[in-house]
């Protein structure tokens, strides 16, 4: 019976010993592991000035094509590091330049299996998307006809007369996205009603509160559920444009609609409200205006609260109709692979000065994402500083790494192996023989990074030796559970028992 002890101080989990004499080695021999103590590093990575910066590319060509974010600088363990992820994850959201190819896209950076993967998905221009997103299963709809076509009309029902309440409504269940994203009209016809000019108009909005727990109250819904709108009066008035915010009162706007005579000149004028990065911009689109006014720009606290789009007409059914509606879904919050194929044509916004981009996210391009080091992209786990997209459907981008992301790791145990002396064991990994000594570990282990095990009961293996031989040399490395090396801290030390 021989006791070994061996020790190193290697940062690798490597521990070789060399003997200052021969060590005896009997035939049919067996070992076993008494304990091992170690420390595991605590890993740290640093976010500084040089490795900050990632840029995201939606397209092959254009000045508004490339996303670049910088990073906070900071240092970050195992404790935080999904939110390093989650810091890529929001400033991407809240920086994505406003193109065709970024208008209903949302960038995601997770985990998965324990991998990177950097995604972007998108809320495509499909006429389809928006009838069904309106429709009574997914949305709060009264006294509203939907005639979606290429143009995703929005009307009064034909059997309400004229009105200046909430009664006719549509409003999404499903949450707005929280990349750059969209809710726009165009007045197709708003007439004023004579004798009646209160009850003209409409509201375009995004609510704090899910539309499924709106509650109709003497005909309308509460400011709360109406959380951000842009409110159209009947044209005749001196004042007919509003804008409403989280907590205060309807602010008017001084400014006109392109009108003919009383009237809104037919598909003279856009409404839109956009998450602009960290703001919700309110704009008014006109035919007389070769750029578009900026009603109101809000700088959102939180740019991942949940918003809900509607739209709420107010008026008599032959004297308002609305076109041109669209929005754009959160597509992590709502499968939209079904709408990826765009149906809807935007040609009608050539009436106005100002064109609104078009939403055209489902177009194929080259997208890619460059990190500024390789530093960074290989301690997410990406071979490379460059990701290309291996994304097969129109308008997406994915890139997973092929690499763990190795601060995540959680050990349930590690692996002693030793690389010199052939052992009766095997691993499903390696698919065959695999010199394992021996496995242990528990969660309380891993948690305080100090390692120490004593077996109680020594597990002998053969050493598959028919003659008697001799050692000066004994190799062993400590590994991860999954085969990965290990990184120590200090001193090392496992025992040896031959018998």
């Amino acid at each position: 019976m021989k006791l070994l002890r061996l020790t190193s101080d290697n940062e690798n989990g490597i521990i070789e010993t060399n003997f200052n004499e021969d060590i005896k080695i009997d035939e049919n021999s067996k070992i076993a592991l008494m304990n091992a103590s170690f420390s595991v590093s605590e890993e740290r990575f640093t976010i500084d000035e040089f490795n900050h910066k990632i840029s995201y590319f939606s397209s092959e060509t254009g000045n508004d094509n490339e996303t670049s974010i910088f990073l906070d600088k900071t240092d970050y363990i195992k404790e935080n590091s999904n939110e390093l992820l989650e810091d890529i994850t929001n400033k991407f959201n809240d920086n994505l330049k406003e193109n065709t190819r970024n208008i209903g896209a949302q960038i995601r950076c997770e985990t998965e299996g324990g991998r990177t993967t950097f995604r972007t998905k998108i809320s495509p221009n499909n006429g389809n998307l928006f009838k069904d997103f309106l429709t009574p299963s997914n949305a709060l709809q009264t006294n509203m006809a939907l005639n979606i076509t290429n143009t995703n009309n929005l009307d009064m029902n034909s059997t309400q007369g004229a009105f200046n309440n909430d009664k006719a409504v549509v409003a999404s269940f499903k949450e707005f996205g929280k990349g750059f994203s969209t809710i726009r009209t165009r007045i197709k016809k708003l007439e004023t009603i004579v004798g009646n000019t209160s009850a003209g108009g409409f509201l375009i909005g995004l609510s704090e509160i899910s539309p499924s727990e709106w509650t109709l109250s003497g005909d309308f819904y509460s400011d709360n559920e109406k959380t951000y709108y842009i409110r159209i009066a009947d044209p005749s008035l001196p004042t007919h444009i509003y804008t409403k915010i989280k907590g205060a009162s309807e602010v008017e706007v001084n400014l006109q609609l392109d009108k003919t005579g009383n009237n809104a000149t037919p598909d003279a004028n856009q409404l839109e409200i956009v998450k602009n990065g960290k703001n919700l911009d309110f704009r008014l689109y006109r035919a007389s205006e070769a750029s578009f006014d900026l009603l109101l720009r809000l700088p959102m606290a939180d740019t991942n609260v949940k918003l809900y789009p509607f739209y709420i007409l107010r008026g008599g059914a032959g004297s308002l109709s609305l076109d041109q509606c669209k929005y754009t879904l959160d597509p992590y919050r709502t499968n939209l692979s079904s709408y990826l194929n765009p149906i809807v044509d935007d040609s009608e916004y050539n009436g106005l000065g100002a064109v609104p981009k078009q939403i055209n996210s489902s177009a194929r391009t080259n997208k890619k994402v460059v990190f500024q080091s390789s530093i960074l992209s290989n301690f997410l786990g990406f071979e490379t500083n460059q990701l290309t997209n291996n994304n097969r459907y129109a308008g997406q981008f994915l890139n997973k790494a092929n690499n763990s992301f190795k601060i995540l790791i959680q050990n349930p145990y590690f692996i002693i192996k030793i690389n010199n002396i052939d052992l009766e064991s095997y691993d499903a990994d390696s698919k065959g023989r695999f010199n394992i000594l021996s496995t242990f570990g528990n969660d309380q282990e891993n948690t305080t990074r100090s390692i120490f095990y004593e077996a109680s009961n020594p597990i002998f293996l053969d050493m598959k030796n028919n003659t008697p031989r001799t050692l000066r040399n004994i190799r062993t490395q400590i590994l991860n559970s999954d085969l990965s090396q290990t990184s120590t801290d200090g001193f090392s030390s496992i025992t040896l028992l031959i018998q």
